[in-house]
């Protein structure tokens, strides 16, 4: 299962679950407000990491601040995670849902694994 399995983040609307769910392949995505209870939202960024890459998980993200930051630091002592995918608002507004849904058909696409892979949304 190396199909990509989306996390978004809280600055992604969690619309955009059900706008991917309609795709063709469906593309399988959680708001981080409705993960695991919603247990996580407000939690550090690194908890949030650990356990995505725990369930297979690639964070879809406006955060191209600390998030690339933070996966330098893991990357220096070793850590894994499941992937992330950054979404600059210079490419994308955060409400053009149906402009983030189209650009990820071609990423879902992507041979896996997404062990520790890092890209940019490319609209």
């Amino acid at each position: 299962a190396l199909r990509l399995n989306l996390l978004l983040d809280e600055n992604v609307s969690p619309d955009l679950v059900g706008i991917l769910a309609k795709k063709k392949p469906p593309i399988p995505a959680v708001a981080l407000r409705d993960w695991r209870g919603c247990a996580l939202l407000n939690r550090p960024d690194e908890e949030i990491l650990r356990l995505a890459h725990s369930e297979k998980r690639v964070l879809l993200t406006f955060d191209v601040n600390s998030i690339p930051l933070l996966l330098t630091r893991m990357a220096v002592t070793g850590e894994d995670h499941g992937g992330v995918i950054l979404v600059s608002s210079h490419s994308f507004d955060q409400d053009d849902l149906g402009g983030l849904a189209r650009a990820l058909i071609p990423v879902a696409q992507l041979p896996g694994p997404w062990l520790n892979r890092v890209l940019f949304l490319q609209p």
